[in-house]
């Protein structure tokens, strides 16, 4: 099956989706917005108001201490449960420093709940950190956001691999992201930047990006996308509305994309 892309045209794209078959390759040098909500060039009727503080949820006393989450056992049957900030504060914290541990990077997580993060900025789900075999910060699970919403993401300006999701190591088949929305929310980052995830790296097979939204703005210097960054996922079912802007490799759901 051939994957498409739909796009609504004014003067600017309007909306974008992405579904069935094989990764869509943005133009490898673009500069444009793609922008959703009312016709003006206003972006605050797509974003919350950033944080007032410069905290991260991932600082020492703003993610949850529980290594059960909110429940479960982390496998595919039983999921660790996810339904407040701190727990998703949590997923991140631990999957970033969790380096000779990486039962929970490969973990199944459930969201049962809608999560607001416009308390403090995001530190996203996975890192490069590498420090040998196994033993780096990026994230391999399966995240399934239920339906829920998540809304209130701001990144920092200015770091890489940038999104709800940072850096994902190809993985097992059943490993990837599923049902999020993500909503009113600002991402902005320097390179591999992306409303859902920012960067893949094409280790192992499986992973997949299914039926996942963003409504916001998404910003960056280069391999900038709606949905993602820079990779080659598989992507079904996904859409985006809001802002893209960057100076290379730019894409309403895209930067900049490869067959895995």
């Amino acid at each position: 099956m051939k994957r498409f892309l739909i796009c609504l045209f004014s003067f600017l794209f309007v909306g974008c989706s992405i579904a069935g078959g094989a990764v869509l390759l943005s133009n490898s040098s673009y500069s444009d917005e793609y922008r959703g909500g009312d016709s003006s060039n206003s972006e605050n009727d797509v974003t919350k108001n950033a944080p007032t503080n410069d905290d991260l949820w991932t600082d020492s006393g703003n993610y949850s201490t529980s290594y059960r989450f909110g429940g479960g056992s982390g496998t595919s049957t039983n999921p660790y449960i996810i339904s407040t900030p701190r727990h998703l504060a949590r997923l991140a914290h631990i999957v970033n420093t969790s380096f000779n541990n990486t039962s929970y990077q490969s973990a199944y997580y459930i969201q049962t709940a809608n999560i607001d993060l416009s308390a403090h900025y995001w530190e996203p789900i996975g890192t490069d950190y590498y420090l040998g075999t196994n033993a780096n910060g990026s994230f391999r699970g399966h995240y399934d956001g239920g339906g829920y919403t998540i809304s209130g993401v701001y990144t920092v300006a200015g770091e890489n691999y940038q999104g709800l999701f940072g850096y994902v190591r190809g993985a097992s088949q059943g490993s990837g992201v599923s049902n999020v929305t993500i909503i009113e929310s600002n991402i902005q980052g320097n390179n591999y930047i992306g409303g859902i995830l920012g960067y893949y790296y094409n280790i192992g097979s499986g992973f997949e990006i299914t039926n996942c939204s963003f409504s916001g703005s998404v910003s960056g210097n280069s391999n900038v996308g709606g949905i993602l960054g820079y990779g080659g996922p598989e992507i079904s079912d996904c859409s985006f509305s809001g802002s893209v802007t960057g100076n290379n490799s730019v894409g309403g759901i895209i930067g900049n994309g490869f067959s895995s």
